[in-house]
């Protein structure tokens, strides 16, 4: 709906880390797409593939995006076959959207075999390379056999896994395959033991496991499978709340109880094939509780998984949850339309509404009055009871005049006793440079509504009085800045249409140009543009680049009728009236957050209800991109090419390509040359002085600096007595303590939990002068601090436990009360500590950002 621009900004990408190349591709995120109209002629490039050596009847995994790239295709945009495998010599299975390549031999061919591969783009344009795959017979000398497991047994969890093997055999790792996939059980160099390692089988039931043997030179020298069957054991964990099939809005609290061995339980859920870390908990005592937030709706099959005292896995349990939206709230938008008289339009009140209701128009205005001449419309209450029962507002309005104030406002009186939603006072030449007659004028009306409220007709506040008037004012000298004083917005009357064809061109530069013309007279409050249809000479386009320029309290002038067109309905018909309803696409931004600094490239990212199957972002009226990532994160990545504030809208649309909805963020493009790197004055309170709990108290700990850093001066025990030390280690319950806290104390700021976020939106708040709390693998159970700058190089942080090895899960050095304080990490230990679970692969991460609600 909207144009795109006629001078584009330029897309590209970066790497987050130089030299990480195995990082960026486990990103797997799509893209900038190209802003200019010509389609990609790239072709899809090839590294030289490895030979892979099996031996009869084994397999073997190769990742081809590893392999494979586009210059402007994302690797999963990317088709990939497989040409000349054979179930008699060596089978091929490609998983469409990972790229992920299993090989089997069969268990009685021995030989070469060469196969092709081929990578094709959205453009049609493709490459191909070779693969060789060579069988060949394991060496005699070398052998490999199971000791703790036999075939055909039965075995309840933790399993373990052990192997004698030759003396070649230096190492040994065991793997399962399940739902067509291959995982990696662990893998062990303890030959004495006999390559032992214990694991906790997710789901019960039949189990393939090889177990391959390596030696000192890394290749594959001998191999042994078994088949067993996991069953439930002596230990167990079941799910207290929610149960199984149960409707559950996106915020769910999960419970669990477990066997007397179970000390932490994990939530996770399943999700278009990809396993989330929803929570964690140690709370027996309260049923392990733990709240998390789903960012789209649908079918989740959940997992909780309990741990012994020593950290392995005992036991496991699965449910399956339907996500749904929570009842869907008023849309936000109210774009509107003008009602001068209902004769001439060839409708009644109720034809009327119907139609309107039926385009999905959310607000009438309709005349009431002219001066002193108060119409029967202001009396006649079935009018605003006839919209309204059709989800549209009601409004009054009058044409006024610089005389007979009070009788003139006794419309208000009448509309606000009728039942009308608001009132709108049209001012237009006869108040041209005028100055007392307005103070008079809208003083009166000021007077009837407070009269109105007094006498319980409207509410004391949300009933709005409005002024429209020229959509140039400073032509005809009319006072902005004394109507400002009086009304709850201005609606300028952009007649564009009116104007002429140069006007109707480029509506988003005029609906600015307007806009900026009333706050240089001095308007404060909003403005909310109206467009003329009456020549039918404007397009549907052009009033949508209105409403999305405007916003959505925008609203045409006026109901066709009367001397206009009647092919003005044609229009009207081809209008999005539903630009505004963003329930109907439940978009939430991901990436960037709120009054965050970023540089110039960077990603956008949302996440949308099911329905919508494309987002497209723009930056005014410029078009950013698109993408149809269908697992819910639209992501797309973007580099402006100036400096300064930045408004970003993301319109989500259905697979019919209507638009459902769309939400806006605002944030700051810098070139990072202000000194912004570390926040001042941010309090330290080191944990293990707390008298509750202090080895578990991390997170209150981290909440107490920040609290006091905000002005509610509050210390680690105070809210450790008052919550406990189980409740804020989830990201949902830490801002819940953090805004119950900042209510109390009546500050302004809020803390919002973020568990989909990027390091772009962490260093972003802090080079807002945000400090930020992380969640994070600094220790292996998990730990949780606030991050206080960022200079490029180097984390500064409050660390309540002291200094960190800056090793994954490494834990910390023996620390005094102010180790911690202004410490600085390097990067690359930080990102692996908050951004990954397994120190390689890139997982969401657990923060918490502050914003204002005033």
């Amino acid at each position: 709906m909207i144009p795109r621009p006629r001078s584009g900004l330029t897309g590209g990408t970066r790497h987050l880390f130089s030299g990480a190349a195995a990082l960026l591709a486990a990103l797997a995120l799509p893209l900038v797409q190209d802003c200019g109209p010509d389609e990609s002629t790239a072709t899809p490039a090839w590294q030289v593939l490895p030979t892979v050596t099996l031996y009869p009847g084994s397999s073997a995994l190769l990742d081809l995006n590893d392999y494979v790239e586009d210059a402007d295709t994302a690797d999963e945009q990317l088709t990939l076959s497989v040409i000349g495998a054979s179930s008699d010599a060596v089978s091929a299975v490609l998983e469409p959207s990972s790229h992920l390549l299993t090989l089997s031999s069969a268990s009685s061919f021995e030989g070469e075999v060469t196969l092709e591969v081929e990578a094709t783009d959205p453009e049609a344009n493709s490459s191909s390379t070779t693969l060789s795959v060579v069988v060949t017979a394991a060496p005699s000398s070398s052998s490999l056999a199971f000791i703790s497991l036999s075939d055909g047994a039965s075995y309840t969890n933790p399993v373990s896994l052990t192997a004698s093997a030759s003396s070649d055999v230096r190492r040994v790792q065991y793997y399962s395959p399940y739902n067509n996939q291959e995982y990696l059980l662990g893998e062990s160099s303890d030959a004495g033991a006999l390559f032992p390692v214990t694991y906790s089988f997710s789901t019960l039931g039949s189990r393939q496991v090889t177990a391959r043997g390596y030696d000192a030179a890394g290749t594959l020298v001998a191999s042994a499978t078994v088949y067993i069957t996991v069953v439930s054991g002596g230990s167990s964990v079941s799910f207290v709340s929610p149960v199984n099939g149960d409707v559950c809005s996106p915020t769910v609290w999960f419970r669990s109880s477990g066997s007397t061995d179970i000390v932490r339980v994990q939530y996770s859920s399943l999700h278009n094939g990809s396993l989330y870390l929803l929570g964690e908990s140690s709370d027996k005592a309260q049923q392990f509780p733990v709240s998390y937030t789903f960012n789209t709706l649908g079918s989740r099959q959940l997992t909780v998984e309990g741990f012994s005292s020593s950290g392995v896995k005992v036991a496991t349990a699965s449910i399956t949850l339907q996500i749904e939206a929570e009842e869907e709230p008023e849309p936000e938008g109210r774009l509107g339309a003008w009602l001068w008289y209902i004769e001439g339009t060839g409708y009644t009140h109720t034809q009327l509404a119907d139609r309107l209701a039926a385009l999905g128009v959310r607000r009438l205005f309709i005349k009431v009055a002219d001066g002193t001449s108060v119409w029967p419309e202001a009396s006649n209450t079935s009018i605003p009871d006839i919209y309204q029962a059709r989800g549209i507002e009601a409004w009054a309005w009058s044409y006024n005049y610089p005389n007979n104030y009070s009788t003139q406002a006794n419309a208000l009186s009448v509309a606000a006793r009728t039942g009308y939603d608001g009132y709108v006072l049209d001012i237009e030449s006869e108040f041209d440079g005028q100055a007392n007659t307005l103070h008079s004028l809208l003083g009166a009306f000021r007077d009837a509504r407070a009269a109105a409220a007094s006498a319980g007709y409207i509410p004391s506040s949300g009933w709005p009085m409005n002024v429209t008037t020229w959509g140039n004012p400073e032509d005809h000298g009319m006072r902005i800045d004394i109507i400002d004083q009086y009304v709850d917005a201005h609606m300028p009357q952009t007649y564009l249409e009116v104007w002429g064809s140069s006007y109707m061109a480029d509506p988003s530069y005029w609906v600015n140009v307007g806009t900026a013309e009333y706050v240089s007279l001095g308007a404060t409050r909003p403005i909310h543009h109206i467009v003329s249809t009456e020549y039918d000479d404007i397009t549907a386009g052009q009033i949508d680049e209105v409403f999305a320029t405007s916003g959505p309290e925008s609203s045409i002038w006026r109901v066709p009728g009367t001397e206009t067109p009647t092919s003005i309905w044609d229009t009207w018909e081809e209008v999005d009236w539903h630009m505004y309803d963003v329930d109907a696409a439940q978009i939430q931004w991901v990436s960037p957050v709120d009054d965050g600094w970023y540089t110039p490239e960077l990603w956008l990212k949302v996440t949308a209800d099911t329905s919508v199957k494309k987002v497209i972002y723009y930056a005014g009226t410029y078009y950013l991109g698109e993408s149809t990532d269908a697992a819910g994160q639209y992501a797309l990545r973007y580099s402006f090419n100036t400096m300064g504030e930045r408004t970003v809208t993301a319109y989500g649309y259905d697979s019919s390509g209507t638009l459902l909805g769309s939400r806006s963020v605002s944030f700051v493009i810098s070139d990072g040359s202000s000194d912004t790197s570390v926040i001042e004055g941010v309090p330290y309170y080191f944990q293990y002085e707390n008298a509750y709990n202090p080895s578990g108290s991390c997170q209150n700990t981290s909440l107490a600096m920040l609290l006091s850093f905000y002005g509610c001066p509050v210390t680690p025990d105070t809210i450790s007595y008052a919550w406990g030390t189980d409740y804020a280690q989830s990201p949902s319950g830490l801002a819940t303590v953090f805004n119950s806290y900042a209510s109390s104390c009546r500050i302004d700021e809020r803390l919002r939990a973020h568990t989909d976020g990027g390091m772009e939106d962490v260093n972003a708040l802090l080079a807002a002068g945000k400090p930020v709390i992380v969640h994070g693998y600094f220790t292996s159970y998990g730990h949780v601090l606030v991050l206080v700058g960022f200079d490029g190089t180097y984390y500064t942080a409050n660390d309540p436990a002291g200094r960190w090895t800056e090793v994954f899960k490494g834990g910390y050095y023996s620390s005094d009360n102010n180790d911690g304080r202004y410490i600085e990490y390097d990067e690359y230990p930080v990102y692996q500590a908050i951004n990954t679970l397994d120190g390689r692969n890139q997982y969401p991460i657990w923060y918490h950002e502050i914003y204002l609600v005033n």
